[in-house]
């Protein structure tokens, strides 16, 4: 078996292909007609993925399982399969399980457990076609915003590597943006799909929550998990939103009026005081363009305490449900580690908070402590 890490490889430097810049509806469209194989666009995948291996995107890639797969995707397409994401790649961010394939969780003591089933979100977007490329690096157990891990490595962003790549999906941001993957799913519960997304430049899916499943997952809190997608468009998000769920409706989103009666609203004074005017440039056009698609958007104002009481509300519930959901979790899934044996050796800024808010429970910590998580 051929499995890389995230080591570096600069004795070889292949050029690029064009192939890495195939989203994911491009890829699996020109597959399906021909235009491209599978073997032949994991293969590119695969060399953008040593030539970057220094981003620390991917814990583990298992390079002959990624091949075999794109083969047998080539013979079902020559036999005639339809399946909408029939040979593509996608990374997966390693909080999912996936069969056969390690799932560490970002613990280093996990590295070699291997799961006997998918995530559901894996095993669906396998079941339409799709390959899984590899794990994707996270902060450990998705317990913060940076991108660092302690035991694979900070995440490096590729438009700048010496800029952090935000967290907790990390790897599948980076991996998005950097041409190694067209998508990677990754996991939300305050900022970690928005983050990333944000500051590599691609775009984050983060569903209603319970739209997605999360079975398979790591969790954090019932009440705010969601598993989500990272990719280069809203299109991309949208394909892979209905293979997941089977909603057909993000297929009505070229009408003219598809939001006709929907009312959204926005706080500016909350959110937009701080933003660069770039970027307010950008969101005035957006909500000119829910608007024209039927919208109704309206200002509203959540009041000078919005930012305190919903510190207050959404740690507590995080905090509150965090014990209880991994204990499960690891139960449930036969990993071979407890809650307490996770919470004794991750790094100390985290594990310091975690065991306060955790020991004192929803009103016991300070918000210093709410910036390393995530």
């Amino acid at each position: 078996m051929n499995t890389t890490t995230a080591t570096s490889n600069h004795a070889s430097r292949p050029e690029v292909s064009e192939l890495v810049l195939f989203g994911v509806a491009e890829a699996a469209e020109a597959i399906r007609t021909g235009k491209t194989t599978s073997e032949a666009y994991a293969t590119a995948l695969l060399q953008q993925s040593r030539r970057l291996a220094d981003l620390n995107a991917f814990i583990r890639i298992d390079e002959d399982a990624v091949l075999a797969q794109a083969k047998e995707a080539d013979k079902a397409r020559e036999a005639g399969s339809t399946s909408p994401l029939l040979g593509v790649p996608i990374g997966v961010k390693d909080s999912y399980l996936t069969k056969g394939l390690a799932t560490s969780l970002g613990l280093e003591d996990l590295a070699n457990f291997v799961p006997m089933e998918d995530a559901d979100a894996v095993h669906a977007v396998k079941d339409a076609g799709a390959l899984v490329f590899g794990k994707n690096n996270l902060v450990e157990m998705s317990f913060g915003l940076t991108g660092n891990n302690a035991h694979y490595g900070q995440v490096k962003n590729p438009h700048s590597w010496d800029r952090v790549t935000g967290g907790s999906s990390s790897g599948s941001a980076a991996s998005v943006a950097a041409g190694i993957v067209p998508a990677s799913l990754g996991g939300d519960t305050i900022g970690s799909i928005r983050v990333p997304a944000s500051l590599c430049g691609v775009v984050g899916f983060k569903p209603t929550t319970g739209r997605w499943p999360r079975n398979g997952v790591a969790p954090i809190s019932h009440t705010l998990d969601t598993t989500g997608v990272l990719a280069r468009s809203v299109e991309d998000c949208a394909l892979l939103d209905q293979v997941v769920t089977g909603d057909i409706s993000a297929e009505q989103f070229g009408d003219a009026h598809y939001l006709k009666g929907v009312r959204l609203a926005y706080a500016p004074r909350q959110f937009l005081d701080l933003i660069d005017a770039e970027v307010d440039t950008r969101f005035r056009e957006v909500v000119r363009q829910l608007k024209d698609a039927g919208a109704e958007v309206v200002e509203v104002d959540l009041g000078d305490d919005f930012g305190s009481l919903s510190q207050t509300a959404t740690w507590g519930i995080f905090f509150h449900e965090t014990m209880g959901a991994i204990t499960e979790f690891l139960h449930r899934h036969h990993v071979p580690t407890e809650f307490e044996a996770i919470l004794a050796r991750l790094k100390p800024e985290l594990r310091d908070s975690s065991q306060t808010r955790t020991a004192l429970g929803p009103f016991g910590a300070s918000p210093r402590n709410m910036l390393f998580l995530s």
